[in-house]
């Protein structure tokens, strides 16, 4: 709201007329009151509501929307167990293992054979029997060979006298003889009835061929 002045600003008389334009001493116009506009009046909450509290001074609002999403690479967990590539190289190392082992056992074996066809026979007919010994190239001329009968020594004689030499350099015969006949030991009596097993032993005590075969009645 406007207020006038209480003096002249000319002659300092005091201005007694409410809203004069003139003072009524010496004729000076008086200065129109300098408008002051009212103070703004905030409007009352509607229904009652309670109206926000204002914000402190420096506060600043927080951007709009959710924040912006930064991925995080996924984190592997620790490993407990052996890798894939142990369990490999340790199942190679146990099939190597096993392909040794597996062929040590086969050369502890005879490299000859004794096989006797048939492998069972009776001691009182007249069957033909063939018995076939196998011998390794590895065999020399010179060579002398044991013949053991369920571990008996029987005798020792040259290779060439109970085995023919072939091309290859191996050793090979095949002899037949009558049931009855090879029911006789080496000395003309009669074998046991049972299964009786015959080895032929190099000159260090190596185990050249052996074979089976059971008699009957």
């Amino acid at each position: 709201m406007a207020t006038q002045p209480s003096f002249c600003a000319n002659c300092g008389a005091a201005l007694t007329t409410p809203g004069g334009a003139f003072c009524a001493s010496c004729g000076h116009a008086v200065a129109a009151p300098a408008y002051a506009p009212p103070p703004a009046v905030a409007p009352a909450p509607a229904d009652g509501a309670t109206p926000p509290p204002a914000a402190p001074a420096g506060w600043a609002a927080p951007p709009a929307g959710p924040p912006a999403y930064s991925p995080v690479a996924p984190v592997a967990p620790a490993r407990t167990g052996p890798s894939p590539a142990t369990l490999v190289v340790g199942l190679i190392i146990v099939a190597v293992i096993g392909a040794v082992g597996y062929f040590a056992f086969l050369s502890h074996g005879a490299p000859g054979s004794i096989t006797i066809v048939p492998s069972t026979y009776s001691c009182s007919s007249s069957q033909q029997v063939a018995a076939t010994v196998k011998l390794p190239a590895s065999v020399k001329d010179t060579d002398q060979i044991t013949i053991q009968l369920d571990g008996a020594v029987l005798g020792t004689v040259p290779v060439s006298s109970m085995v023919d030499k072939q091309a290859d350099g191996s050793w090979l015969k095949t002899t037949t003889q009558t049931g009855s006949e090879g029911c006789s030991n080496a000395t003309g009596g009669k074998l046991s009835i049972g299964t009786h097993t015959m080895r032929l032993i190099d000159a260090k005590g190596n185990l050249l061929a052996e074979g089976s075969y059971t008699l009957t009645p």
